[in-house]
C-alpha cells in the first residue's frame, strides 16, 4: 500500500508542477499582447494629434500642412513633438521622445519636405522573440491622413 501512495504523490507533484508551467505561460503571453495592444493604441492616439499639427495652421503652432514648417526662413523642428507634449503625455524627452506608461515612443521624419512621420513604440514586456521588448511602428502620411502600423515584435 505504501508503494501507491508513493507513486500517487509524486504524480500529483509533477501535475502540479506543469499546470504551473502552464498558467506562467499564459500570463506572460496575456501581459505581451496587452502591452502590444496598448502601444498600438498610443501609436494611434499620437497619429490623432499629430494629424491634428499637420493640418493646424502655423499662426496657432502648427504645422501648416508641413511636419517641420519654416518659420523665418528657419525649419522648426521640434513643433510637431511640442504639440503632441502639450496633448497630456507623461514625459517629454526631447523634441522627439515620449513616454507613457505603456513604453517609450520615437518620432521621427526622413527629411524636412517628408510627408510621412514615423513614430516607433516600444512597449515594457517582452515580444514575440521572447528576447527583445514588445515594438510596433506607425507611419502617417500627412497629406492623406493614410495610417499604417506595423508590428515588428
Amino acid at each position: 500500500m505504501g508503494m501507491q501512495q508513493f507513486i500517487l504523490i509524486v504524480l500529483s507533484v509533477v501535475i502540479i508542477a506543469v499546470s504551473m508551467v502552464i498558467g506562467f505561460s499564459l500570463f506572460t503571453h496575456n501581459a505581451s499582447d496587452s502591452n502590444r495592444q496598448a502601444i498600438i493604441s498610443d501609436l494611434q492616439q499620437m497619429a490623432a494629434h499629430a494629424n491634428a499639427y499637420y493640418k493646424a495652421p502655423l499662426t496657432i503652432g502648427g504645422g501648416g500642412r508641413l511636419w517641420v514648417p519654416k518659420v523665418d526662413g528657419v525649419y522648426q523642428g521640434d513643433r510637431c513633438g511640442l504639440w503632441l507634449n502639450y496633448a497630456g503625455y507623461e514625459e517629454h524627452l526631447s523634441g522627439d521622445t515620449f513616454v507613457t506608461e505603456n513604453g517609450t515612443f520615437l518620432m521621427w521624419i526622413n527629411s524636412y519636405t517628408d510627408d510621412i512621420l514615423k513614430i516607433e513604440g516600444t512597449g515594457t514586456e517582452i515580444g514575440h522573440d521572447e528576447v527583445n521588448p514588445v515594438k510596433a511602428r506607425m507611419e502617417l502620411t500627412g497629406a492623406t491622413s493614410e495610417i499604417d502600423i506595423t508590428i515588428l515584435n
